[in-house]
């Protein structure tokens, strides 16, 4: 029995480290058709990662990272993807999201590639610039920000969408005949403009900022910044491994400037 109980006891030291439950990695690896049904995945690291025709049905996988992951045939139905990041992440029709979870996700400037989203929630998620949905039906797009969005060639189905305080602007492209303010959609474009007129004056006073960075390296960091996060990482940052001073994965614009000055 004690041998039974030590065992599971360093099992567990070794899966959940000294701070807690350590999360999956599968960044950068390809796991077609793999299947993560069921299971209870928080803040699993899929960056970079080949998921097609992959089955995630009923998974949890709050806070994930999907950046850059090809997920063309990948099956989310009813996964739970609360917080999970999905920028530059490929899609395709055959991406599978009805019903799923989807609140405050990031899935900023992503192209749909014809995707039919159906009981799909998007509470609070950051849909700006995003393209590429054919239809829209019984979706929660409440809170959502559509800032820059292309839904131009959408087809809005019935009348079980809600736009409830769904945040758009003047960029944004609806489908023709489509009111988004009767349907609850908010303006926000001149608000924040008038916002941002009533700001205070800064005082010559305050505290020297840092200098800011050489012209060229910002020029070539922001290059470089596929997804506009304001780091390095994935496929951004092959070949920078030595700038990342902190080995965090990831390179900040401060780190990258620094590292071309060493060069």
């Amino acid at each position: 029995m004690m041998k039974l109980v030590s065992g599971w006891f360093l099992c567990a030291v070794v899966a959940c480290g000294a701070t807690g439950w350590s999360a999956e990695d599968h960044s950068g690896q390809d796991r077609t058709g793999q299947d993560f049904s069921g299971k209870n995945i928080p803040k699993a690291n899929f960056e970079d990662s080949i998921l097609k025709n992959a089955k995630f049905e009923r998974t949890l996988v709050t806070n994930g990272n999907f950046q850059g992951a090809d997920v063309v045939g990948t099956y989310f139905f009813r996964a739970d993807l609360t917080g999970s990041d999905f920028r530059g992440a490929t899609f395709a029709r055959s991406t599978m999201l009805s019903e799923a979870i989807l609140d405050q996700a990031n899935l900023e400037k992503v192209d749909f590639n014809d995707i039919a989203l159906s009981g799909t929630r998007l509470r609070k998620a950051n849909l700006r610039k995003i393209k590429g949905i054919a239809t829209l039906t019984t979706v929660d797009l409440t809170d959502a920000d559509l800032r820059g969005a292309d839904l131009s060639n959408t087809m809005i189905v019935g009348t079980g969408n809600r736009f409830r305080k769904a945040k758009y602007d003047s960029l944004t492209r609806w489908p023709t005949g489509f009111d988004p303010e009767a349907a609850g959609a908010v303006l926000v474009e001149e608000k924040e403009k008038e916002k941002e007129s009533e700001k205070p004056a800064k005082p010559d006073t305050e505290s020297p900022r840092k200098p800011a960075a050489k012209p060229d390296a910002a020029r070539e960091f922001a290059e470089l910044d596929a997804n506009e996060d304001g780091r390095l990482s994935g496929k951004e940052a092959r070949g920078l491994e030595s700038y990342d001073t902190n080995k965090d994965g990831r390179v900040t614009l401060e780190e990258f400037t620094a590292g071309r000055k060493k060069d």
